[in-house]
């Protein structure tokens, strides 16, 4: 999705595949109850992205001043990686995860503050919020 588009999915999509989506030029995405195997978004230019649901691992890449919110995504391990003053909001429940982050980014993530991987530079941030 690009150039400054608007989505919303709503339950219906559930598969043991993969999926892979990209968004940028302040496009704003939510997609709801959904279940997959491996869910990837590429996140850039301003947008913003809800993920509601479940995926066995779930890799949010944002840079740009974007946002990706994954705080209601079940059953899954995470790798963010931010730049650029991006944030993203993952709950991890007691899943591995893993954090590259750059460009003054903050990473709000809820679960075990043991299970965080981190690689931070340039004024990055980890901010726990439960």
């Amino acid at each position: 999705m690009h150039w400054a588009s608007t989505v919303s999915r709503d339950a219906g999509f559930d598969s043991a595949n993969g999926l892979t989506e990209v968004f940028s030029g302040a496009s704003v995405c939510e997609l709801a109850s959904l279940a997959c195997g491996d869910a990837s978004f590429d996140v850039s230019g301003a947008s913003q992205v809800t993920y509601t649901g479940s995926a066995a691992a779930i890799t949010p890449n944002v840079s740009g001043a974007s946002r990706a919110n994954v705080l209601n995504c079940t059953g899954t391990r995470a790798n963010v990686n931010l730049g650029g003053a991006s944030e993203a909001w993952v709950d991890v429940g007691a899943q591995p995860l893993e954090l590259s982050a750059s460009g003054e980014s903050t990473l709000y993530y809820c679960g075990p503050p043991a299970l965080v991987a981190r690689d931070l530079s340039a004024g990055s941030r980890i901010v726990r919020v439960r």
